[in-house]
C-alpha cells in the first residue's frame, strides 16, 4: 500500500496543477508516457483523457454512490443489492 500511495502521489504531482487544475508541467510527459506503455495506448489519447486522482487515494463515497445510481438508472446494473455494502472501509481514507 506504500508503494501504491507513493505512485499516487507521483501521478498526482505530474498532472495536477494549483486548484486541482490539470497541469502541463515538467513531470506530465515522462507520467503520461509511462501510462500510455502500461495500458497500450498512445501518448496524446492517454492526455487527452488524463483524469485527476486525489494524491491520498481518498475515496468520495457519497460520490461513489452517486455514480452508482447513475449506472442503475441508465439500466448497467442488475439485481438488488447496497452498494455501499461493496465499499470495504477497512482499506479505504475516506475523502470530507
Amino acid at each position: 500500500m506504500r508503494a501504491y500511495r507513493r505512485g499516487a502521489h507521483l501521478y498526482h504531482d505530474a498532472i495536477t496543477g494549483s486548484g486541482g487544475r490539470q497541469l502541463n508541467g515538467l513531470a506530465t510527459p515522462e507520467m503520461v508516457a509511462i501510462i500510455a506503455k502500461m495500458i497500450g495506448q498512445n501518448p496524446a489519447e492517454v492526455g487527452a483523457a488524463i483524469a485527476y486522482a486525489d494524491p491520498d487515494e481518498r475515496v468520495d463515497i457519497n460520490d461513489v454512490l452517486h455514480q452508482f445510481a447513475w449506472f442503475r438508472q441508465q439500466g448497467m446494473v442488475k439485481g438488488e443489492f447496497d452498494p455501499a455494502a461493496m465499499i470495504d472501509r477497512r482499506y479505504i481514507i475516506p475523502r470530507p
